[in-house]
């Protein structure tokens, strides 16, 4: 299980919800969304990045895991710096708009010369939060 712990938190603005934007899913839970992505064979690819910051655009504390591996490859998690983006729309985002923040990157890579459909499930919980559950179905090229 990778484990990765975030001090800010955002994904794509269609998931937007009243407090954060989450990705994961676990088997026994429904999931929270679940998401189509293309990758090519072999080859590192973007998945989703996850970020958060609080109303005074300090850091919101995130941790994130990988609760199961596609079966075809692997997802990593990979800390990195972003910058709040204009059309967030949590809280103030307005003041905090174009300041620099951690984000987690999900990154994945198929098998060399696997072709076909791949899928994992990821976890993100915000203290006191409940923990938010997404799934990623994956088509390698």
């Amino acid at each position: 299980m990778n484990r990765c712990r975030l001090n800010l938190f955002y994904a794509l603005p269609a998931l937007l919800t009243a407090f954060l934007i989450v990705a994961g899913i676990s088997p026994a839970m429904a999931a929270d969304g679940e998401y189509d992505r293309t990758a090519p064979s072999g080859e590192i690819q973007w998945m989703d990045e996850y970020s958060g910051w609080n109303n005074d655009c300090s850091f919101l504390e995130i941790a994130v895991d990988v609760i199961e591996q596609p079966a075809h490859g692997e997802v990593f998690p990979r800390p990195e710096i972003k910058r709040i983006p204009k059309k967030a729309v949590r809280g103030n985002s307005g003041v905090c708009a174009g300041r620099k923040m951690k984000a987690l990157v999900l990154y994945y890579t198929s098998e060399p010369g696997y072709r076909g459909q791949d899928r994992f499930q990821v976890r993100m919980k915000v203290r006191g939060q409940d923990p938010a559950f997404f799934i990623y179905n994956v088509t390698v090229e």
